[in-house]
């Protein structure tokens, strides 16, 4: 009977589980899944690449697959009677953005297709270091360097900006272009102590700072003695040079940065709309009722038709079970003529549900022997054993023990 009982509690179990389930109404509001790893156990910082389908938002199509896009954020968005899935994507600098697009797919009871995207940001990485600049210019004066150089140079080179500050310690100032030019130069020379006005003992060359002279006249003073002072003239033609410029060089230094654009994050958009529901199918809640009611009414048979009673025959001192019957609750008999052993003594054992059933009514009892007693059952939550021994089958027969 347990047995029994066990395969019906199966078999609704079984049943019960095939009811139909259906897509649940996403509720209001904004929530945000993060592709990190997520799970989220990594830091959420950082990039996690596409390497696989993503089972959370859909599936990735190839040309995702295959790009160097990096999948950053997942957002879901339901405001307004607007369902939208916004896909946060990381590329290089020189990527295609069609490319970051998918085909159509369906989660969580709706149908998604590409809406739009657009560019969220520009990622650069800064790089600093520090530079050095030569300027040369031109100038009339030899002192007036410093005040001809701009204190301050822009610097723009290899994609480096920046300004460079005057190193005045560095100016180095050199003569750049000079001219030349000549003059006439002369020079009076006087001479004493000549005998004649002869000439041939005057200079006829004489030197001036760097510059040769020739005589060009002599006049003669008689000096009162016999003796003559020649007073000689020199004429001739000098070069000299002027300064038309100076040139100067001076470094400036200083820190300059870059700016280089490492990557560029876009944002796909997709747009959801409801798929709708199937018609609901109440045949398997139909066919699970009956079924449920069968086995339930199967149950309730098998339990009133169910044996009842048990005759136990004692051989070497041990009660056996020799047969197995249902009382009638109207007319409860027990035969003991077709039991075929030949035992002095019997026991009659009645179930705890029967005993309930018969209490106040008298069980007959058909002996081995054709002769026919009756016990009247009282009573009982118990069940009940009737103990029948042969010398006592032409008498009374008395309840055994109450609590069987």
């Amino acid at each position: 009977m347990k047995r029994t009982l066990s395969i019906l509690a199966a078999a609704i179990l079984v049943f019960s589980m095939g009811s139909v389930a259906y897509a649940e109404e996403p509720s209001e509001g904004v929530w945000q899944y993060v592709t990190e790893n997520t799970p989220q156990e990594d830091d959420a910082s950082e990039a996690i690449p596409i390497l696989g389908l993503d089972t959370e938002t859909g599936p990735i199509s190839s040309n995702i697959l295959e790009s160097p896009a990096v999948l950053k954020d997942v957002r879901m968005v339901h405001e307004d009677n607007q369902h939208l899935m916004i896909k946060t994507f990381e590329v290089p600098p020189d990527f295609d953005p069609a490319g970051l697009t998918e085909a159509d797919f369906k989660k969580n009871g709706y149908s998604y297709k590409m809406s739009y995207f657009l560019q969220v940001s520009e990622n650069y990485s800064h790089e600093s270091k520090l530079a050095s600049q030569t300027v040369t210019i031109t100038h009339k004066e030899k002192d007036e360097a410093v005040a001809k150089l701009a204190p301050l140079l822009d610097y723009s080179e290899g994609g480096f900006t920046g300004q460079l500050t005057l190193n005045t310690d560095s100016i180095f100032t050199e003569l750049s272009n000079q001219s030349s030019y000549t003059y006439r130069l002369t020079e009076t020379r006087e001479y004493t102590g000549f005998e004649r006005n002869d000439t041939y003992g005057v200079p006829k060359t004489v030197n001036k700072g760097g510059a040769t002279l020739q005589l060009v006249d002599v006049s003669w003073t008689p000096m009162g003695d016999g003796r003559y002072t020649a007073e000689a003239s020199y004429a001739g033609t000098a070069t000299g040079s002027t300064v038309n410029d100076y040139q100067s060089t001076a470094t400036y230094v200083g820190q300059v940065n870059k700016d280089i654009l490492e990557s560029v994050t876009y944002a796909v958009v997709y747009e959801g709309s409801a798929i709708p529901l199937p018609p609901p199918d109440y045949w398997s809640y139909i066919l699970a009722t009956v079924l449920v009611c069968a086995l339930a009414g199967t149950g309730v048979v098998l339990f009133i038709r169910r044996k009842n009673c048990k005759i136990l025959a004692c051989f070497g001192g041990r009660y056996n079970v020799v047969q197995r019957l249902r009382l009638n609750y109207y007319d409860p008999i027990i035969d003991l003529t077709h039991t075929s052993l030949d035992s002095r003594e019997y026991l009659v054992v009645i179930d705890r549900w029967t005993s309930k059933r018969l209490a106040g009514q008298s069980v007959r009892i058909i002996c081995a022997d054709g002769t026919v007693k009756e016990h009247y059952l009282e009573g009982s939550a118990y069940g009940c054993k009737l103990r029948l021994d042969s010398e006592e089958f032409h008498g009374e027969f008395q309840e055994a023990a109450a609590q069987a």
